[in-house]
């Protein structure tokens, strides 16, 4: 716990360091050092398991390349990219500003780690944990699934904010649909995919007691291929500061999605569970949040 405090803290400190190497849009040293960093610890730590250093030696490897690849961050930024820092004349009106932004993220990833563990939550209290196992299993290809999404438009986000400061509505629509039709169409082959060949995966994967995972999943996968087709409309929204609007609505679907699994989860156990999170995120994420889009 305290090695992970350690490593937590660092990355905060750090993390304006990788925000300015993104905003200088150096991706391919960014995303070579992200990759180099995850091929590089299997090969430490098995080794590190293999000597018999357990859970503190997995912990300590994690930590000494996260701070590697830290340190290589500020390096580069304030050598090849000449960053300044300047501690006078403090802008306090910028400094509120940046508070009332900031907090609606907050409020908003909150709200969003709540949604998306209520219901192994609910499973753990109304079913047990051989259900929580399950629905874990179809939750882990879930978040795969959603990184998939993410990665793309992280790339674009130095864009996105460039044309919104540039008041530049028509470009930002045209790029908005760009990105969502090359994410639709590397999320709907993993779809697909799934669909066909999912069950047999999960047998060879997870075992036969696991085969309910397929259904959760497909569901899940269903609901929120919308979202991550149009996740390039977060980054628009926080960059014309109209983000306060979607945090209050995943506060909704959150209350929504606990209403509904509940009951749900009582008859169906983890597929109910899946129904709920479904059912709000297709209301919430799928309608009202285009309602929103084409009005605002």
């Amino acid at each position: 716990m305290s090695l992970l405090l350690l490593n937590l803290v660092f990355s905060l400190f750090s993390s304006v360091f990788s925000s300015y190497i993104m905003a200088n849009e150096q991706f391919i040293f960014q995303k070579t050092l992200l990759l180099l960093k995850t091929i590089i610890n299997p090969l430490i730590v098995l080794p590190v398991l293999l000597l018999g250093f357990k859970s503190i030696g997995l912990v300590l490897v994690t930590v000494f390349l996260g701070c590697a690849v830290n340190v290589i961050n500020i390096i580069f930024c304030l050598k090849n990219l000449d960053m300044k820092f300047s501690f006078q004349n403090l802008d306090k009106a910028l400094l509120y500003e940046i508070t009332v932004f900031s907090s609606f993220i907050f409020i908003n990833m909150i709200v969003d780690q709540i949604n998306w563990n209520v219901d192994t939550f609910l499973l753990g209290i109304l079913k047990g944990t051989s259900s929580v196992a399950v629905y874990s299993v179809a939750g882990q290809i879930t978040l795969y699934y959603k990184t998939l999404s993410t990665s793309i438009t992280s790339v674009f986000t130095p864009r996105i904010h460039y044309l919104a400061t540039a008041n530049n509505d028509h470009e930002l629509t045209v790029l908005f649909v760009k990105i969502g039709r090359i994410q639709f169409l590397l999320l709907a082959m993993v779809f697909i995919g799934f669909s066909f060949w999912g069950k047999p995966f999960l047998v060879f994967w997870a075992g036969g007691e696991y085969i309910e995972a397929y259904y959760i999943l497909i569901i899940l996968l269903i609901s929120l291929t919308v979202p991550l087709i149009q996740n390039t409309g977060i980054e628009i929204q926080k960059a014309k500061n109209k983000h306060r609007f979607r945090s209050l609505l995943y506060l909704f679907i959150a209350v929504l999605n606990v209403c509904i699994s509940i009951p749900l989860c009582r008859i169906l156990g983890g597929v109910g569970c899946a129904v709920g999170t479904a059912i709000s995120l297709i209301l919430g994420n799928g309608i009202i949040i285009n309602i929103y889009y084409y009005k605002k």
